[in-house]
């Protein structure tokens, strides 16, 4: 995302791959919302395979769209390390396909530094730390129980 006023971070490569059932339909495209957007890696991702729109059904996010791939319905493009534990327990297979797979980039767009609250600020340095990193990485490992720290919650009666 670009325009005036606007700063665009790069804070996450990663890997577009194409994911499916071991034994299920391969004519069909499994796509979450970010399938209708032109600009998207996965409209990209299309585009390049040449995916015919009659084959491309939309799903309400891509969870939904993986776990339909995962029953046999078609198949799904993912970002790889999103998909890395179905993988490894065999829900989910990589399809190989002339074009994965595809370099993707996360981007992390705020305001100009001028414009620019310090929270915003504060948390897109963090996102570019190796914490941060790894968390994106393996979002279903979570968080070590030392680095946790549970929200505060303060009730005053009187």
């Amino acid at each position: 995302m670009s325009g005036e006023g606007l700063v665009s971070r790069p804070v996450l490569r990663c890997r577009l791959i194409v994911v499916g059932s071991p034994r299920g339909r391969r004519d069909q495209w499994l796509v979450g919302l970010s399938g209708t957007d032109p600009l998207s890696d996965t409209s990209r991702l299309l585009r390049l395979l040449r995916v015919p729109e009659s084959q491309v059904r939309v799903f309400a996010n891509q969870t939904a769209a993986w776990k339909a791939a995962a029953e046999g319905s078609g198949m799904a493009p993912a970002t790889a390390h999103l998909v890395a534990s179905q993988l490894r327990r065999g829900e989910l297979v990589a399809v190989e396909t002339a074009a994965t797979p595809l370099a993707a980039y996360w981007y992390a767009t705020t305001l100009e530094p001028p414009n620019r609250s310090v929270a915003a600020g504060t948390f897109l340095d963090f996102l570019t730390t190796p914490a941060a990193t790894q968390i994106m990485r393996t979002p279903d490992d979570g968080i070590p129980r030392s680095r946790f720290r549970p929200p505060i919650h303060v009730s005053i009666w009187s």
